[in-house]
This record gives C-alpha cells, structure tokens and sequence, in this order.
C-alpha cells in the first residue's frame, strides 16, 4: 500500500517530463525528453520509456474460485496494488547504415522485490529481393510467442484492464525461442521454436516444456470483418506437465479455474481470431481450443468476445506487424492543453472458459467486464471497470476495478 502510494507521488512528480522538450546534446549524443527519452548516437536511435500500472480492486468472489484454487495465491490482498512497474527499450540502426537490418527490444518489471526479464531479444531484418513489399525477419532471444490477437496487444493499448480470462488460460507467452516472419501488405505470418522460461534470460532458468507456434492473418478490406487470424501450439509439457488456468479481469484476483499439472505426453492448443475496425469502433472476437494426450486425455475451450468505442477523439489502431492492435489514436492532452481534456472510450467484453473434461476437474468460468477509460496520452489513461463472474455451480460474483496507468 505504502509502495503504490510513493509510488503514484513519484509519477506526478515526473509529469512535467512529458512536455515535449527541445532536443539537447552532449558529447554527440542527443537526446529529447516526451512521452520516452529518445536517444540519438550515430547511427543509433533508441526509445527508452517507462510504464507504471496501479490497480485499485474491490471484490466480492469468494464462491466463484474453482476447484483447485488455493486461497490467498492472488499477489496482493483487496486493496491498491502495484500491477506493473517497467522500463522499456527499443533500439534500430538509422536507414542507409551498416547495421539497418538490425533491431532489439528490452523489457523489464522492477514492481516487485525482484527485476523479472520480460522481452530480451533482437530482429534481423533478411532479404527481400525476391518480394520487395514483404518484410521477413528472423528473430531470437526471449520474447512473447506469436499468437493470439489480445495476446499481441500490449495491455497498455488495450481498452480492458488486463487480457480475457480465455486468453490467460490457453495462449502461451513469453518463452525463449527463435522465430521466422513475414509481413506483407496484406498479411502475417510467423513459425518459432520455443523453450520454457521462468522469466530471466539465462540457460539455467530454462524449463523442460519445448513448443512450435505457427500463426497466420489475412488484412481485408471493406467487407465483414478486416483481420482474421489462425493460431497453432504443438506442445512438449516435460517434466512440468501441461497446465491450463486463468483469473479473471486482474491478475490481482485469485484464479477461477485451474487443471493443474496433468501428467501428458503433449498438448495442442489452437485459436482463431477475427477484428473489425471501423474510426473510433472496434469489434474482436477469439475462440480457443486445446487438448492433451498421453496419460491425461481431455479438451478444454474458451473465448471471448469485445467491443469498445471511442466517444470522441480516439480511434483504433490495427496496424502492428505481429497481429495485434497498435497504440490508440488520441490527442496529447497530458503536456498540451490545445488538445482538450482527452479520449473517452467505453469498453464491453464478454468471455468464457471450461476445463472440465473426462478426468479433469478445472472448472468454468463466464465473465462479463464494462466500463469507461479516460485517455490523455495512448499510454496514459484512468479506467474504471466492473467485472461479474460466474463460476462452476452457478455462484456468482462481482468486482470493481480501477486503474491509474501512466507512461513517461
């Protein structure tokens, strides 16, 4: 509590760096302070920005955690909580230079006693002689694996608190690996071998579960819908054994649903994805489907289904080369009082999750999230959402949860 409270002083404090300032230079380096520092030595061009999450949660689920659920597993009690603390940085090489093929982006979370790697890897642009409008890339190192619409977003640029319930339970995350891409003007693909991280990127961290992701979208065009996307995990659970579980809304709640370890020889998970965007309106729905074989054989499913909508002055970007959507479109009103008072945006979803089959006892879940975000920077905004959950059994519960997100 103590931690979230300096914490929020410390970040109005820094609110006079998002000004846009004028560049400085010093020793032939150059730097600007807004929204980031961006760094220019030579040839390289670096963003450096930092992002705090601070979540405030009032809940009332105490019939709706499933079985399996430990009490008190969530990482903070009701309360104020520190979601996210992380400084990220993105570095490429100036066009024309030696290195231009070259990028990398690192990430880390300080929020809690110790510094956990997120993202450490780099992007090697290959050739593209054959197909000079097809941008292929090679990538290594620890990142999130391709796959899944929301998972490609960053929760920053989401409209809802955290990733769906579905999403959690059967998109894998971030693993090290090395992964092929293709971007092309109107389509994605990407195929990446993985093993399993706990979270800092050195060899003897690695888990026994080794993965191939595949993932593919086709961009339209005036019609129905204008992404869609399929997924595909082939799975080696090792020794950890394949595990399937989810909390809904914030991960600052207990989880709802759970199978536990179960001893498998493999695990398939597949999703499919489609996104309509129209100006400040979008429209995203997600279905997922897993199973194991081995000495545990069941399938599980899960999806969900989203809406959100700009009142006025936002509008949605789908245009991230992964398959996910980009940083929202809306006016700078946090260091220029021209641009208004913001973006005001409602947001409705909707999603479902059961992992209970055959031997298996996980649990289901349906839960609904509703509320409004006040933006004033795409990176910084306050939400206030409510969130019912109905667990296995018919109990019910509700949540209220807010969140001041800020980024320097």
């Amino acid at each position: 509590m103590r931690r979230a409270a300096a914490l929020l002083v410390a970040a109005a404090l820094a609110a006079s760096a998002q000004a846009p300032a004028a560049a400085q230079e010093v020793d032939g380096v150059r730097f600007r302070v807004g929204d980031g520092v961006r760094v220019t030595a030579g040839a390289l061009r670096a963003r450096v920005r930092t992002r705090f999450h601070i979540d405030r949660v009032s809940e009332s689920l105490g019939d709706v955690y499933g079985p399996g659920v430990e009490p008190g597993a969530a990482p903070f009690e009701e309360g104020i909580g520190l979601r996210r603390a992380r400084w990220l940085a993105d570095a490429r090489f100036a066009d024309g230079s030696a290195l231009a093929w070259l990028s990398g982006r690192t990430q880390v979370d300080f929020g809690s006693s110790r510094i956990r790697w997120l993202d450490l890897y780099g992007d090697a642009r290959l050739g593209t002689a054959f197909a000079p409008d097809i941008d292929t890339r090679l990538r290594f190192g620890q990142f999130r694996e391709t796959f899944g619409l929301e998972a490609m977003t960053s929760v920053t640029y989401l409209p809802f608190i955290e990733r769906s319930a579905a999403t959690n339970a059967f998109t894998p995350g971030r693993n090290r690996g090395v992964q092929w891409s293709a971007r092309g003007p109107r389509f994605g693909l990407a195929a990446g071998l993985f093993a399993a991280s706990e979270g800092r990127p050195f060899p003897d961290e690695l888990g026994t579960e080794r993965a191939a992701t595949l993932h593919g979208f086709v961009e339209f065009d005036g019609t129905l819908v204008d992404q869609f996307g399929v997924g595909l995990s082939l799975r080696d659970p090792g020794d950890d054994g394949a595990r399937f579980r989810a909390r809904p809304g914030t991960r600052l709640l207990e989880r709802v649903v759970d199978t536990g370890a179960l001893e498998a020889d493999g695990a398939t998970v597949v999703s499919l994805e489609a996104l309509r965007v129209r100006g400040g309106t979008m429209l995203l729905a997600e279905a997922f489907g897993a199973s194991t074989r081995g000495a545990t054989e069941a399938r599980f499913h899960g999806g969900h289904v989203a809406l959100s909508h700009f009142l006025h002055a936002g509008s949605v970007d789908h245009g991230d080369d992964d398959g996910g959507l980009g940083a929202p479109n809306v006016p700078d009103a946090w260091s220029t009082r021209e641009n208004g008072n913001g973006a005001v945006e409602l947001a409705l979803r909707a999603g479902w999750v059961d992992l209970e089959d055959g031997p298996v006892d996980g649990g289901r879940v349906v839960d609904v999230e509703a509320g409004f975000n006040w933006y004033l920077q795409p990176g910084t905004r306050f939400m206030l959402h409510g969130l019912f959950v109905r667990g296995a059994g018919g109990a019910t519960g509700e949540a209220i949860l807010a969140r001041l997100q800020l980024q320097l």
